[in-house]
């Protein structure tokens, strides 16, 4: 499982409350057309109870709720219990972060219209129907399928949002690699450089979480990691240090994962000295084999 994975799905859960699986959430960040993170998956209509809550909230604010529809919480939470009782499969909910998002709804009761005497019976729950026989169509058409539609859009804002950090962390990181160097003298015949190595977004960027031991670990690990690399203040990259002699030649390299931080002047390590003396102290040992040989 990728750390970028669960960056996304974190932010799904946070938002909607939403749990996906790491093959329903497709992610391209590449700075080119194409870009964006799909969201493909099949889920219980249940699930989205956790989004009514705020879905009224949103109602309430743009327009008083008419005495009519002062129990639309309590019928959206009896209905998606409903559905998932008599649909003929489950929601799909196909969502991208920019934009062109939908959940499709595929419920279905064989011969509606022929049930009206068993109507209550197959409705019930908990020994009452909230919805009548003949406000039923005009439920689904009205009430559920706008709060089916304010669901896909805050999933698309969600998508989007973690898109726009992974992107902001991708650049940082690229322009790091592109504006980092470091030079010094070691002496008359020996020069330090720092330079940091392209990764192109590829194991430091998306490392895998296999040291997560669980889930909620694995995506507060991913939240911290994307949301600082994003704002610059600790972005990953394979520091490579050479010691060069007065011809350029290469005499001898060092290279490891360290953290820099964006400053005004551009990007400097967070802890560029015990890089550069984990270095030298190789450089000795280097040195000392050789005098041996």
């Amino acid at each position: 499982m990728s750390i970028m994975s669960s960056f996304v799905r974190a932010r799904l859960q946070n938002s909607s409350f939403l749990e996906v699986y790491p093959d329903d959430v497709i992610i391209n960040v590449s700075h080119s057309q194409g870009d964006g993170i799909c969201l493909n998956a099949d889920i219980d209509a249940c699930e989205l109870q956790k989004m009514v809550d705020q879905y009224l909230a949103v109602i309430e604010k743009d327009a008083a709720i008419s005495s009519a529809e002062s129990m639309l919480g309590r019928k959206l939470n009896y209905f998606l219990q409903i559905y998932d009782w008599h649909s003929v499969g489950k929601l799909s909910v196909k969502c991208q972060s920019h934009g062109g998002s939908f959940i499709d709804s595929q419920f279905y009761m064989e011969d509606l219209e022929l049930c009206d005497a068993n109507y209550l019976s197959i409705m019930a729950v908990d020994g009452s129907a909230l919805i009548g026989r003949h406000f039923l169509e005009k439920f689904i058409k009205i009430y559920f399928n706008d709060f089916l539609e304010y669901v896909s859009t805050e999933l698309s804002k969600s998508l989007h949002n973690a898109y726009q950090t992974i992107s902001d962390a991708s650049m940082n990181m690229y322009e790091a690699q592109v504006a980092f160097s470091y030079s010094r003298k070691i002496n008359n015949s020996l020069t330090l450089k720092i330079l940091i190595q392209e990764d192109a977004y590829g194991e430091i960027f998306n490392p895998s979480q296999e040291f997560c031991e669980t889930q909620e670990e694995a995506f507060d690990y991913a939240l911290t990691y994307f949301e600082s690399i994003a704002n610059g203040k600790s972005i990953p990259a394979l520091a490579n240090l050479k010691i060069v002699d007065q011809n350029g030649e290469e005499v001898f390299s060092f290279s490891r994962t360290e953290y820099f931080k964006q400053v005004d002047e551009g990007f400097k390590f967070c802890d560029r000295a015990c890089f550069i003396i984990k270095a030298l102290s190789d450089f000795r040992e280097q040195c000392v084999a050789q005098l041996a040989a």
